[in-house]
């Protein structure tokens, strides 16, 4: 019976903690939304455009640009060839080089 009364006492409590998690979790949430509303309302309202950042974009591109910079770039095999002139022989004869 003692069994019986623990095993309803601890999934009671399991319950309380996962309902009170629950509700802090959607406060946390609810809270957020209602930050952002009102800054925006205030943007908005002082005539400004909200200034949205996607900040996972820009650390994303800031990394790379980190990467790059100050370092030389990467040479490849270069490749010595010699140019030639194409062109259109429906333009007609040219002119001699000189």
């Amino acid at each position: 019976m003692l069994d019986l009364l623990a095993a309803l006492g601890r999934t009671f409590l399991r319950l309380i903690a996962l309902l009170l998690g629950l509700a802090f979790g959607l406060g946390l949430l609810l809270m957020g939304l209602c930050i952002a509303l009102i800054v925006i309302a205030w943007s908005l309202l002082h005539g400004r455009r909200p200034d949205v950042q996607w900040t996972a974009h820009r650390q994303r591109a800031g990394a790379a640009f980190r990467r790059g910079f100050g370092r030389p770039a990467q040479t490849g095999e270069v490749v010595d060839v010699e140019l030639r002139e194409v062109r259109d022989p429906k333009d007609g004869p040219r002119l001699p080089p000189r």
